[in-house]
């Protein structure tokens, strides 16, 4: 994880509003790998037979 959100906060002064590849990248961190990670952490800590 904190290597996911070190390269967010890296493309962070990078912002803009087009859709240039450090945006994109910056894009499937924040709505696809860092979701998919955080799930993942969270099944560990959940009791069983709840989802």
């Amino acid at each position: 994880m904190r290597d996911l959100l070190a390269e967010v906060f890296a493309l962070q002064p990078q912002f803009t509003a087009e859709n240039l590849p450090p945006m994109q990248r910056r894009g499937q961190l924040i709505r696809r790998t860092i979701p998919t990670w955080l799930r993942g952490e969270m099944a560990k800590f959940a009791p069983p037979g709840i989802d």
